[in-house]
Formats: structure tokens, sequence, C-alpha cells
């Protein structure tokens, strides 16, 4: 069993969490089991609700520009790819599709200073690309659930983001098949201009069997799921 942070409702000014991630030999949507086909009763309305969210809400069709979201340098959720090369080359790519305003926001921890300043010059060569300023220890830090009000789609790798910016309406294009929204997300910047904005339903029951709380460990509800897939 592997036990990684949560997923819905994710604190980014704290390492004390509440509830995490479960899965068997894996933590990616890909590489896990996560006991799907096992499910025979629907706890997204527990899950999501004790964490403030709605399961029902629709997807947002306005925007003021596309959110690009790096994250951890070396990270394993990279599964061994390199994050600035990845921004550099998805940024490109999206100019390829669209003129919307890209803001590439940084992960706000684990600061490699050379290199993203160095991806913050090549990425801003483009047109209409902005750099946000994101280090969560300096004043004035944007947290994620602001920046995606305003946000048109959210361009993910594997980021948590993209499960923020789902269950906040967002469409998102996810890059890799590890990540937890893989399947409610558009899978290629292509379809920047459309991203995918389909049902969500099933996705919301299966991610609230991702996810316990302490007291879902202790009461024995988390291993009673868990246990079938090992």
């Amino acid at each position: 069993m592997q036990i990684e942070t949560q997923l819905i409702g994710r604190p980014i000014d704290t390492a004390f969490h509440t509830e995490f991630r479960v899965g068997v030999n894996g933590f990616l949507w890909d590489d896990a089991k996560w006991g799907f086909e096992h499910i025979h009763t629907d706890r997204s309305k527990k899950v999501f609700g004790r964490n403030g969210y709605d399961t029902e809400l629709p997807w947002k069709t306005d925007g003021d520009y596309i959110l690009l979201c790096m994250q951890k340098v070396g990270d394993a959720s990279l599964r061994g790819a390199d994050i600035f090369t990845w921004t550099e080359q998805t940024v490109k790519e999206i100019r390829q599709h669209t003129e919307r305003q890209i803001i590439v926001r940084p992960h706000p921890l684990y600061r490699k200073k050379t290199q993203h300043a160095k991806c913050k010059e090549a990425v801003c060569d483009y047109f209409n690309v902005q750099w946000q300023e994101t280090d969560v220890t300096q004043k004035g830090f944007v947290p994620i659930q602001e920046q995606l009000l305003n946000a048109w789609c959210t361009v993910t790798y594997s980021s948590g983001t993209g499960v923020d910016a789902v269950i906040n309406g967002v469409p998102n294009i996810a890059c890799d098949t590890g990540s937890m929204v893989y399947e409610v997300s558009s899978n290629d910047v292509s379809e920047v201009e459309n991203p995918y904005r389909g049902n969500k339903k099933e996705w919301t029951n299966k991610i609230a069997h991702c996810q316990w709380s302490i007291d879902e460990f202790e009461s024995g509800e988390c291993w009673e799921h868990v246990s079938k897939s090992i």
C-alpha cells in the first residue's frame, strides 16, 4: 500500500493532512490498483462535501487565460520527465493553436533559482506569456484557487493542480497518463480551444475511492476497500 498526499481539498500551507490518497503498488492514476472494480456505493458526495466541494459543479465556459502549471523539480510524479523542458515545449505547442494569454505558474515549493530563471526567460519570449511568481514563502503569494477563478483552462503534466481545476469546474489538459484527472481531461494541447467538458460523475466516485480520512483508517472503512486489491 502506498499513502500519498490527498487529492480533493489538498492544503498547500501545511504538511499536516487529515486525508490521504491510498493505492496499491502505486500512487498515480495508471500504475496503482485503486479497486475501481470493487466499487458498489457512491461516496463522492461524502468526500467532496466534507472538503467543501460540489460534485455537480458545472464546467466553466469562459476565462481570461490558460494556466500552465509546473511541478516540483525531480518529483516522482514526473517519472523522469524534465519539468523545464516540458514547460518550454508546451508553451511553444500551445502557441500553435491559440493566441490566448498563457500564465506559467511554477510550483510554490522546492525552487531551483537558476533553472527557473532560464525557463522564465525562454517562455516569456513567446507572444502574450506571463510568468506568475508563486513562492509560498513570499508576501503576495497567489493561491491556486484564486488563480483558477479566471482561467480558461489549465495545462498540466501529472500535477495535482489538475484535480484542483476539475473540482472547481475548470477544464484541464493532462499530458501524462499518470494524472489523476486523465479521464476527465483533454489529453492533447491541440484541444486547448475546445477542452474536455464531458460527464465527470463516474470519475467523482472513483476519485472519492482513492482518498480516505484518518477516521476511515481507524474505522476500517479504508482497509475494507483497499484490501480487495492486494
